[in-house]
């Protein structure tokens, strides 16, 4: 496990960020298509039991850019509640029966708690409370975190730090899965047979619909019906938790016309950390960066004040370790995006979301390259 010996945060404004994946999450809005009948299941099924909670203002469509998610289904205000989801719908770690969680490891993750829970109620089919919801979730097929690449798809990413922390988050999972094997082999009744892979795939659907809660932080299943918003950098739609009334609620940030696709905000991440925890990519990402890798501690504070515009009696850096390095890495990304875009993958989508990856950190290093070329000695 490497870490970097300087990893300033390269915030970049809006340019060419490469190709995208198909889940990729656009800005602008596009008209849903028909809703489905298994989303009108899900739909009867998460009113009756949502307590009143009000569906009313979004439904559930598909666009071609990003997907399944939800549009208005009449205007909306800036600031009007858009959805409310009652908080007993929520899974949680706790939820395990307990005489799983007694022959778990005090070390085994939140997440895979969950992940257990998810693979039994999918085991039990129709028969679970949970069969409509459960049945949205996605199929493997339609999972791209780069986790669950094959080694020839992965090594497209060996120029980016992502590869690397893909195969840390391999290792966590086969760990996990190492973990919890003794439980799945002595109650096959409850999960039918799993394998490492469908551990794995489980794992990618569960991490990417959890959050936390409450004071203590609590880890939840992401609530169903609010795991159908997909991800926007400029949306400010506000997640708040209304403990008096027991509900989710989501607030919107904008006016919103009837069809308009409502977003929220996943986070300041960068493509390759939605890569990594969500299997997609945004195009134009303004948060994609760099972390810069230098067996040159001195230059750490360097580059910083370089990057940060202090540059007051500086030495022009031009040829230095830290700019011949950058320079390196520019060199090899442009080959990487060369060598991805020649070969023949067996997932379109795997190959454009490697593509928007390393992009992205090439726009950031020719950042922090055109920086550090214009020092001049004050």
């Amino acid at each position: 496990m490497w870490a970097p010996v300087a990893t300033p945060r390269i915030l970049l404004p809006p340019g060419a960020a490469g190709s995208i994946s198909r889940r990729f999450c656009a800005l602008q809005n596009q008209a849903p298509r028909k809703l489905s009948n298994g989303y009108a299941g899900f739909m009867s099924w998460l009113a009756s039991r949502n307590d009143d909670g009000d569906l009313s203002a979004v439904r559930i469509g598909t666009s071609q850019e990003s997907g399944r998610g939800l549009f208005a289904s009449r205007p909306v205000r800036a600031g009007e509640r858009v959805l409310e989801i009652s908080l007993d719908l929520m899974i949680a770690p706790s939820d395990l029966p307990g005489e799983l969680s007694t022959v778990l490891s005090s070390t085994v993750k939140p997440w895979t708690k969950l992940a257990l829970i998810v693979l039994m109620e999918r085991y039990k089919g129709q028969s679970s409370a949970w069969a409509p919801y459960i049945s949205c979730l996605p199929e493997p097929a339609e999972l791209d975190n780069t986790f669950l690449w094959e080694d020839t798809e992965l090594s497209y990413l060996r120029a980016s730090p992502l590869y690397g922390k893909t195969r840390e988050r391999l290792e966590m999972i086969t760990t996990e899965f190492g973990q919890v094997q003794n439980a799945l082999d002595v109650w096959p009744q409850l999960f039918g047979k799993v394998s490492l892979e469908d551990f794995k795939h489980v794992y990618a659907t569960v991490f990417s619909r959890s959050l936390a809660i409450g004071e203590d932080s609590t880890l939840v299943m992401q609530i169903p019906m609010l795991d159908f918003f997909n991800h926007n950098a400029t949306s400010f739609a506000k997640l708040s938790f209304n403990g008096l009334l027991n509900y989710a609620v989501v607030t919107a940030d904008r006016d919103y016309a009837e069809n308009d696709q409502i977003w929220i905000n996943y986070g300041d991440l960068s493509n390759a950390e939605l890569a990594l925890d969500y299997g997609f990519a945004v195009p134009e990402n303004p948060y994609d960066e760099t972390d810069l890798l230098t067996q040159f501690p001195e230059m750490n504070t360097i580059l910083k004040d370089q990057l940060g515009g202090n540059t007051l009696g500086q030495k022009p850096l031009h040829g230095s370790p830290v700019c011949l390095e950058v320079a390196r890495r520019i060199e090899t990304h442009e080959k990487s995006i060369l060598e991805l875009n020649q070969h023949s993958w067996r997932s379109r989508s795997r190959q454009l979301l490697a593509a928007a990856v390393l992009a992205g950190e090439l726009r950031a290093l020719k950042s922090v390259k055109h920086r550090l070329d214009g020092t001049r000695q004050a």
